[in-house]
């Protein structure tokens, strides 16, 4: 799937993506990731988060519910039209692997969960993530498992090991690690007007990194 393409479907789906993804998809990742970073978060009650790919903010009710702030990038304006309806401190629209337009060191935790099925490079979006972590900040992403479903579907898939080639060890360091059901797919393109596709799971790996203070590297 094109960009523009992606973009244009997800828009179309907005209003209908909550209910399809909660009812239909076996969507649970937007449950797991946030209240794992919540836990790796401890007793940070006022942490700041940028979520990547947020989509209409599913993935971020955990952390209004914590109290935390939140910034949420998508470049799907149907989709952050649906997002205004929750308590994101700030929406901004624009394309997630372009230079994002908040401040460098300034976020306690970062998530681009079902987002990394669109990138074209990881590596990039993942050195800018860094540089918008304070140290010790954490961040979250699902990667899907390869599947023969993929390129039919038009998205990425990696091994985890070839996909832990994009992390910069200098950068972050592993501090957990889970699997889950990423999405049922069919459901979607049905809820588009076009219920021919088939069903077809995607499993999730799901990576949970700390940004390394430098000056302790070196």
């Amino acid at each position: 799937m094109k960009e523009q393409e992606r973009r244009d479907f997800f828009c179309r789906i907005a209003p209908k993506y909550e209910q399809c993804v909660t009812n239909d998809c076996r969507y649970v990742a937007y449950q797991h990731v946030p209240h794992k970073v919540i836990k790796l978060l401890g007793a940070n009650t006022a942490a700041r988060v940028l979520d990547l790919g947020c989509g209409t903010g599913l993935g971020s009710i955990p952390f209004f519910k914590a109290g935390y702030e939140v910034t949420g990038i998508d470049d799907a304006q149907g989709m952050l039209d649906i997002a205004k309806g929750k308590p994101f401190k700030k929406l901004i629209c624009q394309n997630i692997e372009e230079d994002l337009h908040v401040a460098d060191s300034t976020f306690d935790a970062a998530v681009s969960i079902g987002v990394m099925e669109f990138i074209r490079m990881p590596g990039a979006m993942i050195d800018q993530i860094a540089r918008k972590l304070k140290p010790g900040g954490i961040y979250s992403t699902t990667i899907p498992k390869p599947h023969p479903a993929g390129f039919s579907l038009g998205i990425r898939t990696y091994t985890i090991n070839n996909f832990l080639k994009f992390v910069d060890s200098e950068q972050f360091e592993i501090v957990d690690f889970l699997e889950c059901f990423g999405w049922e797919s069919g459901h979607l393109a049905a809820a588009d007007g076009n219920p021919g596709q088939p069903r077809e799971g995607i499993e999730y790996s799901t990576l949970f990194l700390r940004k390394k203070n430098r000056q302790m590297v070196a």
